[in-house]
């Protein structure tokens, strides 16, 4: 991997970093606005929510948010760990010990780049059902960004839900977009070593026949 393509990969982990703590701050904040006015914080996940029943103020599964938030813990934990590499990387100024282990980094980005476009449905999907459910309980269905979920419940305050959501949305659509290139650097470097070492196996087999 050349010094170029490392410093790449630098710039796009301070992005996965900052996607992800865009998802936690959201998906949080917006549980725990809500949770204010509820007896079940923990129930309190607004993707996916489906239509009011007591305490349950249209919320949906819980696991929805706790695995967004998880997974964009572990994004910044991953993107910490990969800087650290390429820095060695680049301080070292040889990639010789990084070829060996570049197969088994293409199919580890491969599992996370899944498991992010999965947390980036479940926000983008969840977004819209809830958005559909709001919809659906105003007279000619306005537009569910404007409407604030004290229109709704005397007892939740006038909360805007979606500029909140929508920043976890855009955070884990990032995290999403950065690891995907991630993967595209790792399979590059992959051909390039494999065509490295093609060429070099190429020169020495005529002097071996000598």
């Amino acid at each position: 991997m050349g010094v170029v393509s490392l410093i790449i990969r630098l710039v796009l982990n301070l992005a996965v970093g900052g996607g992800s703590v865009m998802v936690i701050y959201a998906i949080t904040s917006s549980r725990v606005e809500v949770g204010k006015n509820v007896s079940n914080v923990g129930s309190t996940c607004l993707l996916w929510g489906t239509k009011a029943r007591q305490d349950h103020f249209y919320t949906g599964p819980a696991a929805n948010c706790t695995f967004t938030v998880v997974f964009a813990c572990i994004s910044i934990l991953l993107a910490i760990l990969l800087t650290i590499v390429f820095i060695r990387s680049i301080a070292a100024a040889t990639a010789d010990n990084h070829s060996s282990r570049v197969i088994a980094e293409v199919i580890f980005l491969i599992v996370l780049l899944i498991l992010a476009l999965v947390a980036s449905i479940i926000i983008s999907g969840g977004i819209s059902v809830f958005c559909g459910n709001l919809s659906d309980t105003k007279e000619g269905n306005p537009n569910c960004k404007t409407i604030t979920l004290g229109h709704l419940d005397d007892h939740i305050p006038g909360y805007e839900w979606f500029p909140t959501l929508n920043i976890a949305q855009i955070g884990s659509w990032i995290v999403s977009g950065c690891w995907l290139l991630h993967l595209i650097f790792a399979i590059l470097d992959l051909r390039a070593y494999r065509k490295q070492k093609s060429g070099s196996v190429n020169i020495t087999a005529p002097s071996d026949r000598a």
